[in-house]
């Protein structure tokens, strides 16, 4: 099985992941595909960008082999869960702060959650 690999990049040109599309069965029959959509489609299932962005932020061309010594990219699915991790801590501690402000009042917690993550879209760091 013939297989071509297909790079899917950001809009900044970015190479997110290499995508091995096959283009022949395991007979060596051709497949009827375009390597570049396939490797769209995935890339959209690995959710590489927001589900409304990915039809115009992604997009892919051949795989562009590179002499030396092979460098990883970073990995982004897990850099991404890192960002959220972070979010979700500076939300959930200043959601605390707020309760406390209030005198600790009982059953207002998702009030308090909603107003903090409010505060981190406004500031721009969430």
């Amino acid at each position: 099985m013939k297989e071509c690999l297909v790079d899917v990049l950001d809009d900044k040109g970015t190479v997110l992941h290499v995508f091995p599309v096959a283009v022949e069965d395991q007979d060596g029959t051709p497949k009827d595909v375009n390597p570049e959509r396939e490797a769209l489609k995935l890339a959209a299932l690995m959710q590489l960008a927001p589900e409304e962005e990915a039809a115009t932020a992604l997009h892919a061309r051949p795989h562009v082999s590179r002499g030396g010594p092979l460098t990883p990219y970073a990995d982004v699915l897990e850099l991404r869960l890192q960002k959220f991790e972070r979010a979700e801590r500076r939300i959930r501690e200043r959601a605390y702060f707020l309760w406390r402000q209030e005198g600790c009042p009982e059953g207002r917690a998702d009030e308090h959650w909603h107003r903090a993550r409010e505060l981190e879209r406004f500031e721009g760091v969430g």
